[in-house]
């Protein structure tokens, strides 16, 4: 840089490849997947253990290696970044892969292995590391995933709720027995709340087919 050489053609490129293939880019590769995706959220939300007796924490730090093994996979072999809305392939290690019912790894080590459409995975959307950290702990939760699809995919950050939002308990004598359905179109009927929910629901509902954990139900 000092001699003026990265502006020769070619140059730059070349150290910047160089530079991924250091050990050492995987800082960089973890820190920008944390930070991008917000993946520390898997330490705020605590799984409920009354819905979830057999999850074991461990998986949580599992979760965020399949993320960030995923993004070094597509940066490193030079793939499409369409991969991260949609792919045929993810990364897992065995708990993980057990985790999901997907068969492949044989131990603790994160592998390359291709989906199926049985799987119902492909790209971030089916990682257990969005699913998990846009959950309430208890189970799926459309509108931390809808708010999360908006802000870290799409660039486009929802407004945050006014603060004199009522709650909808007090709106319906009925709300504990209300499917979600049911109670988002409740909130979408306010009138302070139908110009946000209108824009968020649509994305974060289809990801009810995922619990809390981020397994697949039907």
């Amino acid at each position: 840089a000092t001699s003026g050489q990265l502006h020769v053609s070619g140059e730059f490129e070349q150290h910047v490849r160089g530079m991924l293939k250091d050990v050492r880019s995987r800082r960089f590769a973890n820190g920008f997947t944390d930070q991008w995706l917000k993946l520390s959220g898997l330490n705020r939300v605590a799984v409920n253990p009354d819905y979830y007796p057999d999850f074991n924490n461990d998986l949580k730090q599992y979760m965020r290696d399949e993320t960030r093994h995923f993004f070094v996979e597509i940066l490193n072999n030079d793939l499409s970044a369409l991969n991260l809305l949609d792919s045929d392939f993810t990364m897992l290690n065995l708990p993980l892969a057990e985790h999901y019912g997907i068969t492949g790894p044989v131990d603790n080590e994160f592998i390359r292995v291709a989906l199926k459409p049985s799987d119902h995975r492909g790209g971030l959307l089916g990682h257990g590391s969005v699913l998990l950290s846009n959950s309430s702990g208890d189970d799926s939760h459309p509108i931390y995933r809808g708010v999360w699809i908006r802000d870290r995919l799409l660039g486009d950050t929802p407004a945050s709720p006014p603060p004199d939002v009522p709650d909808l308990d007090q709106e319906n004598p009925d709300f504990a027995s209300m499917s979600l359905k049911q109670k988002l179109e409740v909130h979408r009927e306010k009138e302070s709340c139908a110009s946000c929910h209108r824009n968020i629901d649509p994305w974060g509902v289809p990801l009810k087919t995922f619990d809390a954990v981020g397994r697949w139900r039907t």
